[in-house]
C-alpha cells in the first residue's frame, strides 16, 4: 500500500501467449470502491468485510510474457472515509491472489 494506491505483481512462470486472465479479489476487513489497472485491462472493484470476487482480465488474452518477467498491477482508491479526528483515511482489502493465465 503506497498511500491510497495498492501496487501488486506476479512472475510470469514461463514463456509463451496469454490465452485468458483473471484477477481474484478477497476483501478480509474492508474495501472501498477501488480502480485497478493489470494486464492492459482496467476496472472498478467494489466489495464489502468478507466479499470476494473474481473480475477477468480481457485485455490480457494475445499478450507475450517471458519466463521471470515481473507483471505488475495497480488499484488507485476511488472513495475515502473521514475518521473521526477528521483526517482523510483509505482502507483495501487484506489480500490479493492473482491467477496466472494459461500460456500456449
Amino acid at each position: 500500500m503506497n498511500g491510497l494506491k495498492l501496487v501488486f505483481s506476479v512472475t510470469a512462470p514461463v514463456t509463451g501467449t496469454v490465452e485468458s486472465a483473471s484477477l481474484s479479489v478477497y476483501a478480509a476487513f474492508f474495501f472501498l470502491n477501488s480502480r485497478y489497472t493489470f494486464m492492459n485491462t482496467t476496472f472498478n472493484v467494489g466489495l464489502a468485510n468478507g466479499q470476494s470476487d473474481t473480475y477477468p482480465l480481457s485485455g490480457a488474452t494475445g499478450l507475450q510474457v517471458t519466463q521471470g518477467q515481473v507483471l505488475t498491477g495497480s488499484a488507485v482508491l476511488l472513495t475515502v472515509i473521514a475518521s473521526r479526528t477528521g483526517m482523510v483515511t483509505g482502507k483495501s482489502m487484506n489480500r490479493l491472489s492473482v491467477g496466472l493465465p494459461p500460456l500456449r
